[in-house]
């Protein structure tokens, strides 16, 4: 594992370990087990080259704005009953080797029946995918790199994805058939994939206090 010490002292922004070919003797799942294990208080994720992926813990204002978020899809998910709803932690193994954790996401209970209960009790083992799913940023992020991570969702067969920017009062809406829709102080965002499902913006834009 890389030495990571330098950046421990100052960690704002996320850091990529960059593992060469060859360097360990760990297969994909193996070396992110062995992160979180190594580093439980930073989100972990892993890149499609299977470099790890660490991100400090989000602040108060961060973790609140993701959790709106979670809560309006999981309220959504629980009355229309076909899916269930993921936050921040559940970790999704992708097509193309990545592994990646989106603030909120949707499943929908047929997909999670053909994994099976064994695998969806491990955090490698699945390989299903969300149909639908909110990535909120943070001060920290970088809005460019921030866009193009939900143009890899899709890639990798996500059917939608909400990217908000509360510093703009800003969502970014992603859909694989059409480009990136910018909605400039946005009041609220209609789902086209999820039936009933409006994100409702202005609790998202609030302060704290």
């Amino acid at each position: 594992m890389a030495d990571v010490l330098d950046w421990l002292e100052t960690p704002d922004q996320s850091i990529t370990i960059v593992l060469s070919p060859g360097e360990d003797d760990l297969d994909r799942d193996e070396r992110f087990e062995r992160a979180c294990q190594m580093f439980p208080e930073m989100k972990i994720e892993m890149d499609e080259a299977g470099n790890i992926v660490m991100t400090p813990g989000n602040s108060d204002d961060s973790s609140f704005r993701s959790g709106e978020a979670f809560r309006q899809l999981a309220e959504w998910s629980r009355k229309d009953g076909t899916g269930r709803a993921f936050e921040a932690t559940a970790n999704f193994n992708l097509p193309d080797g990545s592994k990646r954790q989106p603030d909120a996401s949707w499943v929908p209970k047929t997909v999670l029946a053909q994994e099976g209960k064994a695998k969806l009790k491990s955090a490698t083992k699945t390989r299903h995918v969300p149909v639908f799913l909110i990535e909120v940023t943070s001060p920290s992020d970088r809005l460019p790199e921030q866009q193009e991570k939900c143009r890899k969702w899709l890639r990798n067969g996500v059917q939608e994805a909400l990217l908000v920017h509360p510093k703009t009062r800003t969502v970014y809406v992603f859909r694989p058939s059409a480009e990136m829709l910018t909605i400039a102080d946005a009041i609220a965002v209609k789902s086209d994939v999820l039936t009933g499902f409006v994100l409702d913006c202005a609790p998202l834009w609030e302060d704290l206090f």
